[in-house]
């Protein structure tokens, strides 16, 4: 199985199993960006995307936020269960990896939402386009760089279908994608093995440890989503500007 199809199934065993998971568009920036709109601009948040409301830098300043939240309470729960895994290692260690994927997929919906995307869900129910935009997404996060071509093409449709611009073995990773990839996962699972070990010994460093491992690692990978986000917006703008 390829990284891309790795993270294809992950997407799909924590969107089409977790309700919970899934972020509805306006709900989620009325509530955010409320204030900062105008009254009028808050009963048409259903219809107009965020640029059309507030300035680049209040996007910017959100997504930051957003990032800095997730990031922390997936350090926050990372740092927890590094305490379990003294106990319970073989517990620990995949309930990790399952935060970690959790809290990666609501950054990844809220940030497209900020940027420009429409709902990710039809009829609040996930769907195959669903899980083509966050695969892609979060696949760009996590160093797969051929899933920036697709994105940056969904920037010419109103409505971006990237299912439609992408199969999984087209975007096949080359040798040196893979083992970049393959170490990343390595160091997220050896993670909280090795601060469950720590945590034996001296249990604050272990938290600490597993906390801070898991802090910098998440950002850096949201940050990237962030890039790749911002760049589908600017070309939509482009385009619609030329036309």
């Amino acid at each position: 199985m390829s990284k891309l199809e790795s993270i294809s199934d992950a997407v799909t065993r924590i969107l089409f199993k977790n309700r919970a998971c899934r972020i509805n568009r306006t709900d989620w920036l009325s509530k955010t960006l409320t204030p900062y709109l105008l009254p009028e601009d808050v009963q048409n948040i259903e219809y107009l995307r965020p640029e059309e409301m507030v300035s680049q830098e209040v996007i910017n300043l959100v997504a930051n936020q957003v990032i800095e939240e997730h990031a922390r309470c997936s350090s926050l729960i990372s740092g927890g269960l590094a305490l379990v895994g003294r106990s319970a290692l073989a517990l620990s260690t995949p309930t990790d990896l399952t935060q970690y994927w959790v809290e990666l997929s609501l950054v990844a919906q809220k940030l497209a939402y900020l940027y420009g995307w429409d709902d990710f869900f039809f009829n609040e129910s996930a769907t195959e386009e669903t899980l083509a935009r966050l695969t892609l997404i979060i696949g760009y996060g996590l160093g797969i760089y051929s899933c920036q071509d697709p994105l940056i093409a969904s920037a010419h449709d109103t409505l971006p279908r990237v299912s439609d611009l992408y199969t999984i073995k087209e975007l096949s990773t080359n040798r040196n994608d893979n083992l970049k990839l393959i170490s990343q996962a390595l160091a997220q699972l050896a993670k909280p093995i090795f601060a469950g070990l720590v945590a034996k010994r001296t249990p604050i460093w272990g938290v600490a440890l597993a906390g801070a491992t898991n802090y910098f690692n998440f950002k850096h990978v949201a940050k990237r989503m962030q890039i790749v986000l911002e760049e589908v917006m600017f070309t939509r703008l482009e385009e619609e500007e030329f036309f």
